[in-house]
């Protein structure tokens, strides 16, 4: 897995060594990207599961502003050794791919956040560290090309399941202005052949912006561990099996939930690369998740004195005899409800399906 989050950036103008083009692209330091990039890296190294690939090994390279709260977990990794200069970056992103080529059974698994620009309808550019230094041979020199370094991940040897995220925005640099086109940004060179899977999830569609909360973590990268740790599980196709988050899953949650949060600031979730069958594992849950289940009765005027009981096979969970409706947290899969109202109400069963985040079910009382 390689993580970088990059919110320090020394060449602007706010920044500790700025230079005339960093002062000329009109950025700011950010507060979130590294913060951001260390959450999820937290979520890999305490939650992460899957019993078809495990995790071999972690990249982390971060540039936390001044004050950022990076997480303990990580910081206490990664010692005093933090930077995400070109140098840095590049050292673990070609040791990270050399993995990756050679282990055709590996997921890989790429998130990166920090200042983003795009230069064409499809791009995606992260800027590191070091982005606009003095001395520098080209403007985008401390940069990854992210459609690049996707495209460098392919190849018949490569690891055949890829999960990508970017963190960042994609909107047209300031230095733009000044070229006819822009060259350095490091992206690699593309193998023959192809992986089964890589999905790249990018926070913001074309020309958009990736919003966050200051001193927080980024609306991508919240929304992104909701649908982790429960929001977009999908449960087993066959009893005994897992909850899982698929790419199927994670497309169908992480974009509304961006979308809600970023409210008029409209920031759209973009999902392109090799989507492959939709139904590649990214995550295995080791129990159910949980779900809130709010469960009514029909006709409202069943409700007065009647109690339910809920079964998960023949283990009774729960008994309610309180006011209605029944709200609970409980863990997510296939429950059977029995309900026995008062006269002229007759007892009723049904079987009803809890799914994360929320479910509403309602049971019908016959008279």
């Amino acid at each position: 897995m390689f993580v970088l989050g990059v919110s320090r950036y020394r060449h602007l103008e706010d920044g500790s060594e700025p230079t005339q083009a960093g002062i000329d692209s009109n950025l700011e330091q950010l507060t979130s990207a590294a913060r951001s990039a260390s959450e999820f890296a937290a979520w890999v190294l305490g939650e992460y599961r899957n019993p078809s690939t495990s995790l071999a090994s972690l990249f982390v390279c971060l540039a936390p502003s001044e004050d950022e709260a990076v997480h303990a977990e990580v910081r206490a990794r990664l010692g005093a050794a933090d930077g995400a200069t070109r140098s840095v970056v590049m050292a673990d992103w070609l040791e990270f791919r050399r993995r990756c080529r050679a282990e055709r059974d590996a997921t890989a698994i790429v998130y990166v956040a920090g200042h983003g620009v795009q230069l064409t309808a499809d791009g995606a550019i992260v800027l590191l560290e070091d982005y606009a230094g003095d001395g520098q041979e080209a403007a985008l020199w401390a940069a990854f090309d992210m459609k690049g370094l996707h495209e460098s991940l392919a190849g018949s040897t490569a690891a055949a399941r890829q999960f990508w995220f970017v963190d960042s925005c994609r909107q047209r640099p300031e230095v733009a202005r000044q070229f006819e086109s822009l060259q350095g940004a490091f992206g690699g060179d593309r193998p023959v052949g192809e992986v089964e899977a890589s999905p790249l999830f990018l926070a913001s569609g074309p020309r958009g912006i990736a919003w966050a909360r200051t001193h927080g973590v980024s609306l991508f990268n919240e929304a992104l561990l909701r649908c982790l740790r429960c929001d977009a599980a999908v449960g087993p196709k066959h009893a005994g099996g897992s909850w899982r988050v698929t790419t199927a899953s994670l497309a169908e949650k992480l974009r509304p939930l961006v979308l809600e949060a970023s409210g008029s600031a409209q920031q759209v979730v973009q999902l392109t690369g090799l989507v492959g069958t939709t139904a590649e594992v990214l995550h295995v849950f080791p129990q159910p998740p949980t779900a809130e289940l709010t469960l009514g009765l029909s006709p409202p005027a069943a409700e007065p004195e009647a109690r339910a009981a809920l079964f998960r096979g023949n283990t009774k969970v729960l008994e309610h005899d309180a006011a209605w409706p029944l709200v609970r947290k409980l863990a997510a899969g296939l429950y059977r409800v029995s309900v026995l109202p008062r006269a002229p109400y007759a007892e009723t069963q049904e079987i009803i399906s809890v799914e994360p985040p929320a479910s509403r079910a309602e049971v019908e009382v016959a008279s």
